[in-house]
């Protein structure tokens, strides 16, 4: 048996950690930013009765969090650990974190092969001919013996490349090597959002593709400034007045706004929305799911009397600036 590599990872979950215990309301309101946004494009409602989807969902929301989601200071939630630097990991933990943040990148690979025995997977991104040797016990294991094409993150941990996140979208299908040639430089330029690598991988594996097309979308990128905040909610408050009036809910947008300002972080968000649309999300009517995700956002980018009048969004920028302060 092929002797398998010593290895040791980043401690990804500590930052993690570091996060909900730090900032809990502002990590929470980015993990359900995330969330909302995959949950409508899908037509589904943010918590379900399947426990295997709501768990997907929120591990792919913890890895956008970690490696995509960009605070207000510009930064991603990696990076922004690393530089705060707050004395939970010893020197070579941190190391292996700078390795991470460093060399971590998500894209379209062919999967060339999959060993068990040596827990490594051989993968080519399709924009390129270079060919990395990826550990990673769980895949490795999950795909033994097969080849074809799927998303996912790899970083690269004191010399050796690991697997950083979830195998998105795989399909068992490897065109032939002249073939797949062909593909090299026609996607170097391509970014997908690992949000819409997500929902994609979700209407396969959860059989959504079932579900109706929205009736409408609320066509929100997701913020990565507050100066962005503006149009988003410019968006939130059209969708709204046209739900509104579907709904027959006698709530303005103005009392909406006053409603998440006075909010005395007593209540979860769903409940202040419930109390003041008169809804209920268990009722699984798409509108009033959709109505709640609309909510849901607005909280994040609306300011609250008790995060001293800023949104969730910038509040966490706002109290990470104070650590470099400090």
């Amino acid at each position: 048996m092929a002797k398998k590599p010593k290895v040791l990872e980043p401690k990804i979950d500590a930052v993690f950690k570091f996060y909900l215990k730090e900032f809990n309301k502002e990590t929470q309101g980015s993990l359900l930013q995330f969330m909302a946004y995959v949950s409508t494009s899908l037509g589904i409602e943010l918590a379900t009765d399947d426990e295997e989807l709501d768990s997907f969902l929120t591990e792919a929301a913890k890895e956008y969090f970690i490696f995509d989601c960009i605070l207000p200071s510009g930064k991603t939630a990696l990076q922004t650990y690393i530089d705060i630097d707050p004395d939970d990991l010893d020197e070579a933990d941190m190391a292996r974190l700078v390795d991470a943040y460093e060399s971590n990148f998500i894209c379209d690979f062919w999967l060339l092969g999959a060993s068990s025995s040596t827990g490594k997977l051989r993968l080519q991104p399709m924009y390129e001919d270079t060919v990395y040797e990826v550990y990673s016990p769980k895949y490795s294991k999950a795909f033994d013996g097969l080849t074809g094409s799927l998303n996912i993150r790899i970083y690269k941990i004191a010399g050796q490349w690991l697997a950083a996140g979830m195998a998105l979208g795989f399909e068992e299908d490897l065109p032939p090597k002249k073939e797949r040639a062909e593909y090299i430089g026609m996607f170097e330029d391509i970014k997908e959002r690992f949000a819409d690598l997500v929902r994609d991988h979700m209407i396969g594996l959860f059989g959504l593709d079932d579900y109706d097309e929205p009736a409408w979308e609320i066509g929100l990128e997701l913020p990565s400034s507050p100066e962005e905040i503006p149009q988003a909610l410019i968006t939130l408050r059209k969708e709204f007045t046209i739900l509104k009036e579907e709904l027959g809910i006698d709530v303005s947008w103005s009392e909406l706004v006053y409603a998440i300002r006075d909010e005395d972080g007593k209540l979860s968000t769903t409940q202040v929305a419930q109390q003041l649309l008169g809804l209920e999300l268990e009722d699984g009517s798409m509108s009033i799911m959709r109505m709640f995700t609309i909510f849901a956002l607005a909280w994040n980018f609306l300011p609250h009397e008790s995060l001293v009048g800023v949104s969730p969004f910038v509040y966490q920028g706002s109290v990470l600036t104070d650590y470099f302060e400090d």
